[in-house]
């Protein structure tokens, strides 16, 4: 479920197509080709125009204006890698999918893919959240990287194949719970007001600050991970560490 800025609430399904209470809570259901009919919505962002994009599982992304449906556009991705995960518009328009062949950017109307191959820790990326720092931080099977935006302009400006992007992970060895953060949920990480981001893994809620680091990754980064679950068991303990640089973080144990 995804709120607007008109106070709608959009209800995605799997099989079942896409829905909207209005804001009188009359509940409609988007006109979409037949074709699409058994399609599996997944994610969704409101972008600045008021544009909706929905991203599926195999069918592309969907543009949607007031309710209704505009176009369909495919993902330059393997059968299988079109699973959409989460969708993030930058400072410049440009869109970012998150999907299970890596990071797929949509600028002036072309798509490119960027890929393990070119730097990603993971082929699948089930989040992305600016931190309004300078970087963005992206959750997947192997931790969470952090992109400088300056990373994200080169890739946009280098046209070759065996572009390689710079980044940093962030992984169990500097407290993570369980390096796997989890996919396939909307959203899998999110940003409160304070600016802190929430990451969920298969063994906690991982916290990263990124106001502990004021020029990119210049300085350690704060992780707390607040509760872990084992089974039935729970476990609030928190015990203060080191990294190498000198950096605290807090980790809960089981």
């Amino acid at each position: 479920m995804y709120k607007d800025s008109k106070g709608w609430l959009w209800i995605l399904t799997r099989y079942g197509g896409m829905h909207y209470l209005d804001e009188n809570g009359t509940l409609h259901t988007v006109e979409l080709p037949e074709k699409y009919s058994n399609t599996n919505f997944i994610s969704i962002l409101e972008l600045k125009n008021k544009q909706l994009i929905i991203g599926s599982m195999n069918q592309g992304i969907f543009r949607i204006e007031n309710g209704k449906f505009i176009e369909n556009l495919t993902l330059p991705l393997t059968p299988g890698e079109d699973t959409i995960y989460c969708i993030f518009e930058d400072e410049n328009d440009d869109l970012w999918f998150g999907t299970h062949g890596g990071m797929v950017l949509l600028s002036n109307g072309k798509f490119r893919a960027l890929k393990k191959s070119n730097g990603l820790k993971s082929q699948s990326v089930y989040s992305i959240i600016s931190d309004g720092l300078g970087g963005i931080w992206i959750s997947n099977n192997f931790g969470v990287q952090y992109l400088p935006n300056s990373e994200l302009d080169r890739f946009k400006e280098n046209g070759a194949e065996d572009f390689f992007i710079a980044s940093t992970l962030f992984n169990k060895t500097l407290g993570m719970p369980n390096s796997e953060a989890n996919g396939l949920i909307f959203p899998a990480a999110i940003q409160d007001f304070s600016g802190k981001i929430w990451i969920p893994t298969v063994e906690g809620v991982g916290v990263i600050d990124p106001s502990s680091s004021s020029q990119g990754i210049q300085e350690a980064t704060n992780f707390i991970w607040d509760e872990l679950h084992m089974g039935d068991k729970k476990n609030s303990h928190r015990n203060t560490n080191h990294d190498s640089d000198g950096g605290e973080y807090v980790s809960g144990l089981v």
